[in-house]
């Protein structure tokens, strides 16, 4: 061609570099797509719970709840109360209604003889349960319609003059 400067080397050489940048590209899409496959395996993006205790006075509380959800997957939400020398006085329960939202709830047991709720709590109060140690379970799903992101809440339980606070949050995934 005249007045062309391109020679057949260079323009091979073009499509070398160009050749060898989209061989790069595969290769880092095909890692990371086999880091997220080994992940989803090893079970990273599945429930995964966690437990935190708190006492004040002599009472022990324990939750236990999920640190990390997926939508439409049961949930866990379980508190113990102990007292040494037996509960003898109301339990209260009070939760972030902002946490109990993100969640479908299916049923709490046992069922609380009053309910109120306080700006963003939710009050449950259980009358004078017998023995040391109360158990509440909340059977509930997270909601097909939470945000994705992790969700701060605060419980707090009182058993008479004793109270305990418990933060946590759940992160809930896709």
């Amino acid at each position: 061609m005249p007045g062309s400067t391109a020679t057949l080397d260079e323009a091979l050489e073009t499509d070398r570099t160009r050749l060898h940048r989209g061989v790069l590209w595969r290769r880092a899409g095909t890692t990371v797509l086999v880091l997220i496959l080994l992940a989803a395996l090893g079970g990273w993006f599945g429930l995964r719970t966690a437990t935190k205790q708190a006492s004040q006075g002599a009472v022990t509380t324990r939750l236990h709840y999920a640190q990390i959800t997926r939508r439409g997957v049961d949930t866990p939400w379980d508190l113990d109360v102990n007292r040494q020398g037996g509960l003898g006085d109301d339990v209260t329960v009070r939760v972030s209604l902002s946490y109990l939202d993100l969640l479908d709830q299916h049923a709490i047991s046992p069922q609380p003889d009053t309910e109120s709720t306080s700006g963003d709590m939710i009050e449950w109060t259980f009358s004078k349960p017998p023995g040391d140690t109360f158990h509440l379970r909340l059977d509930a799903e997270a909601s097909p319609s939470a945000p994705f992101g992790r969700h701060h809440a605060n419980t707090s339980i009182r058993v008479g003059s004793d109270e305990t606070n418990t933060s946590f949050s759940t992160w809930i995934m896709p």
